[in-house]
């Protein structure tokens, strides 16, 4: 079976479809025929296979995160706005791939690499992202999350920092893999410092990144 990047989301939607042709059948279709069928129309082999690759699929660090508190959304966006993302960045950020190096990391691996796009641009895509991974962090002995923690001003300066200490990069459009499956391979190749985060189509997918971590199927 193909591994397809698979959320919980479009394994709801193979439900609810399969419920649609059930219903629309006056029940002459049984329902495992019909989640195989509406898996079908998604590309799937069947609705097993799509369970087999939601169990696949790295899990998105934010999914069940509230939006950002009210009292960080101005703030957010006054940061932001201070880095304009360009339309290509955007469009790299969108169907793709971005990494977070370290700083020190990105001076080994990706300045003056062709397999890797400089997004100078990249902390105003990743920013609302950043700022909501910190304050939904706990604390390991008191298990208290920074946002109740920590002040709004200590927790402003701690974002920023965390933003700023990395640099952004999207890999080239001739090399760049196309989903997680061959995310693996890419980095093997091509680097030997792992970035520390990483984003597939605009979602967080690893906050720390290290080679002992990496098990992607």
């Amino acid at each position: 079976m193909n591994y397809i990047y698979t959320t919980q989301t479009v394994l709801s939607t193979i439900k609810k479809g399969a419920k649609k042709h059930v219903k629309q059948s006056n029940k002459s279709i049984e329902l495992n025929v019909a989640l195989d069928r509406a898996a079908t129309d998604l590309g799937y082999d069947n609705f097993r296979h799509a369970n087999e690759c939601l169990k696949k699929t790295p899990p998105d660090l934010l999914k069940d995160t509230p939006p950002l508190p009210l009292e960080y959304q101005l703030w957010a966006k006054q940061m932001r706005d201070m880095v304009p993302v360009s339309k290509a960045s955007q469009l790299l950020f969108s169907n793709g791939f971005l990494f977070g190096f370290n700083d020190k990391d990105a001076d080994e691996e990706c300045n003056d690499s062709p397999i890797f796009i400089e997004c100078t641009d990249g902390a105003s895509l990743i920013f609302d992202d950043m700022a909501r991974d910190w304050l939904n962090l706990e604390d390991e002995e008191t298990h208290i999350k920074n946002i109740n923690g920590e002040s709004i001003e200590q927790n402003q300066e701690y974002i920023l920092n965390e933003i700023n200490r990395l640099r952004y990069f999207a890999p080239s459009p001739a090399t760049a893999p196309s989903n997680i499956t061959e995310l693996k391979q890419f980095l093997l190749d091509n680097v030997f410092f792992y970035p520390e985060s990483i984003w597939f189509k605009k979602r967080l997918i690893w906050q720390q990144f290290v080679e002992s971590e990496l098990n992607i199927p």
